[in-house]
């Protein structure tokens, strides 16, 4: 059994990848969100598509555009960054933005809390990143 599952895994690696980590630009509303991008110096979607393929310096990236984004531009963030920690699992986000100063850790927690305000928030099922809020905010 094991022996077939393996084999399951090497011939169908799609079929074991996180769903969260498909996401591209296509999949989100990038009016605004990347002419503002653009002013503070980022390609967002190329960080996109970048961090959804886990790189590190481009998840990074789209952590440090956070403070740059505004209204629809910020609202379309905030699904970009919950995304994101889908993708990324509790961990790994988690460990990338305790890395960064206080306010982007402060800024990306205040979207990732607007955009899971109405689902009841990511605390229990994203414990790590959730506990960074006694060292940001």
């Amino acid at each position: 059994m094991q022996l077939v599952l393996m084999l399951l895994m090497i011939a169908c690696p799609n079929v074991w990848a996180n769903p969260a980590c498909g996401k591209t630009p296509k999949d989100f509303f990038l009016l605004d969100a990347t002419p503002q991008a653009k002013d503070a110096g980022i390609d967002y979607p190329k960080e996109l598509t970048a961090a959804f393929k886990k790189d590190q310096a481009a998840l990074v990236n789209l952590f440090r555009v956070t403070p740059h984004l505004d209204g629809s531009g910020a609202d379309t963030h905030a699904g970009v960054l919950w995304a994101a920690l889908q993708c990324w699992g509790d961990k790994s986000f988690a460990a990338s933005l305790k890395a960064q100063p206080k306010e982007i850790c402060a800024r990306v927690l205040q979207q990732l809390d607007y955009e899971t305000e109405e689902s009841g928030g990511y605390k229990g099922a994203f414990p790590k990143t959730d506990g960074l809020r006694q060292e940001c905010l």
